[in-house]
């Protein structure tokens, strides 16, 4: 469930982390309790007969729950290698700070100075993109205490309510760069593979002359266009022909020729 969760493109920094601590805890209650395929085996066992088929070399006297437990904490020793540096990085915990409005101080005493050491954090190591992006840095210190202000009296409203409205937008445009950043982060990998992959199915060895132009525009279609089946192509077809591009002579895709209709040619 995490692998197939961490390939969406839309997933965000919370659900990436609350996603890795969802498998902690299922592993930790596997430890105690079986899961649901173990269940249906063991409820499809009589003796050593499982479905009419009598199991071979079954060992009653092996410890089976020692060696679950053995193999889950292994497991779980695999995922803090692999997963441990993102929870503990400090830039990644910051962020997911300031996007959790839900979690944002109910009183105005702890709600004064939260967040703002995160904030600073993250200015100073996104300072080269939000400089980039003409961010004025100076007033971002404000707009997060305006914004702070705005949650603390309408705190039911998600992050991308704050986008939506144009106001809202304009208010706090210095401040929702840097949540920008946050909301983009790349989770995994796995658009960059699905890209390769399209890659290859568009630049084949029947088409290894592709411009990069031309291949980079059949590959946005190709992943972010809509089903083949759901595409009209007439506007597209009115508008190549009404393009004043050259095209085959004796080709027009109004007129319908049969197969013998140039024979006599």
């Amino acid at each position: 469930m995490l692998s197939l969760k961490v390939q969406k493109d839309s997933i965000t920094l919370s659900e990436y982390l609350e996603s890795i601590t969802v498998l902690h805890l299922s592993l930790i209650e596997l430890k105690q309790v079986n899961g649901e395929e173990l269940n249906k085996f063991l409820g499809e066992m009589n003796g050593d007969i499982f479905r009419n088929v009598t199991l071979k070399n079954v060992n009653h006297h092996e410890n089976y729950s020692e060696k679950r437990e053995e193999m889950i904490n292994a497991l779980m020793e695999a995922i803090d290698k692999r997963f441990g540096p993102m929870e503990n990085d400090p830039v990644l915990k910051a962020g997911e700070t300031l996007l959790q409005l839900g979690e944002y101080p109910k009183s105005r005493e702890e709600l004064a100075l939260f967040g703002n050491e995160h904030l600073n954090l993250l200015m100073q190591h996104f300072a080269g993109i939000l400089q980039n992006g003409n961010c004025n840095t100076a007033v971002v210190a404000d707009e997060f205490k305006a914004f702070k202000a705005h949650v603390y009296s309408h705190n039911t409203s998600p992050i991308e309510y704050y986008f939506q409205s144009a106001e809202l937008n304009r208010r706090f445009q210095n401040f929702l760069m840097l949540i920008e950043i946050l909301l983009v982060l790349p989770i995994s990998s796995a658009a960059c593979e699905r890209g390769f992959s399209c890659m290859k199915r568009v630049k084949s060895d029947w088409r290894s002359s592709l411009a990069p132009s031309m291949l980079r525009m059949l590959m946005y279609i190709s992943i972010e266009g809509c089903p083949l089946e759901e595409f009209d192509n007439i506007p597209v077809l009115d508008k190549w022909w009404g393009s004043g591009r050259a095209k085959k002579p004796g080709f027009n895709p109004y007129d319908f020729r049969g197969d013998g209709d140039n024979d006599s040619d």
